[in-house]
């Protein structure tokens, strides 16, 4: 069965991770190296000190990959008032390309129903069901 393969397949490479990495365990975060982008305003009509398009991205390494790196990107918000210009996709486009840089396998998000069709636009895929408590 896909269960007892999936419990195979993760044993396997837990212990091969345990025999990797017995010597550095303390210095090994499992999630790590937040990177953010800001967009500032360059119009003279927004104030200076705004912010008018923000990202982030975070690091995960999973056990079943062999500490392989997935990047989670999060908090991508325009100011609605500057909205339609592609900002949003270009804060998409810039921590995805600093996510293949670092060598990450794969970038994923969770997105709301309304924001579905924008982030399918910027190229993602919906590949799963997200659960919440």
């Amino acid at each position: 069965t896909s269960s007892e393969r999936y419990s195979a397949a993760g044993a396997a490479t837990l212990q091969g991770f345990i025999e990797d990495t017995s010597h550095r365990q303390s210095s090994l975060p499992l999630a790590h190296s937040s990177f953010f982008a800001v967009a500032p305003p360059k119009s003279p009509t927004q104030p200076r000190h705004s912010i008018i398009a923000t990202g982030s991205v975070f690091m995960e390494k999973k056990f079943l990959r062999n500490c392989s790196k997935v990047r989670h990107i999060e908090d991508i918000v325009v100011d609605s008032s500057i909205r339609g210009k592609h900002l949003g996709k270009r804060i998409i486009n810039f921590l995805s390309d600093h996510a293949r840089s670092m060598g990450c396998y794969k970038l994923i998000l969770n997105c709301s129903v309304q924001n579905k069709t924008f982030y399918e636009k910027c190229g993602f895929l919906q590949k799963s069901v997200q659960m919440a408590m």
